[in-house]
């Protein structure tokens, strides 16, 4: 059973970059099923690289605000480190000890990772104990 609603490809591209590529959410703003969209992609090619694509720039979106986000966390702890805040500090200090625990913890898994050692074994070419 369908729902009568006619469906331009055009207008599925332009609501999938509107949407950041979420299907359920596109399929939703058009007031289609997402399966329409689906069947869409399984056929049409652009319309699967609209998807992807329209993901993509909403993911690079998405590092942009965080980079903006933890540029003014930055901005905030130093004014508040620089007017000698102690909650400041102390978060500070505490955050510093965590990421060097981090990094020492990745150092000892890097350690121990297994090498592969090739040929423990004498080649029969080179073996003259026959």
């Amino acid at each position: 059973m369908t729902s009568g609603v006619t469906v331009d490809k055009r207008e599925i591209i332009e609501n999938l970059y509107k949407n950041g590529g979420v299907i359920t959410r596109t399929a939703r703003a058009m007031g289609i099923n997402p399966d329409t969209i689906y069947d869409w992609s399984y056929k049409d090619p652009e319309v699967a690289f609209a998807i992807e694509n329209s993901r993509e720039r909403h993911r690079e979106q998405l590092r942009d605000q965080d980079g903006a986000l933890v540029e003014e966390a930055y901005k905030s702890m130093n004014y508040l480190l620089k007017g000698n805040d102690v909650t400041a500090t102390i978060f500070t200090l505490k955050a510093k000890a965590k990421w060097a625990e981090f990094k020492k913890e990745e150092q000892l898994n890097k350690s121990l990772e297994i090498k592969v050692i090739q040929k423990p074994w004498k080649d029969d070419k080179n073996n003259n104990d026959t």
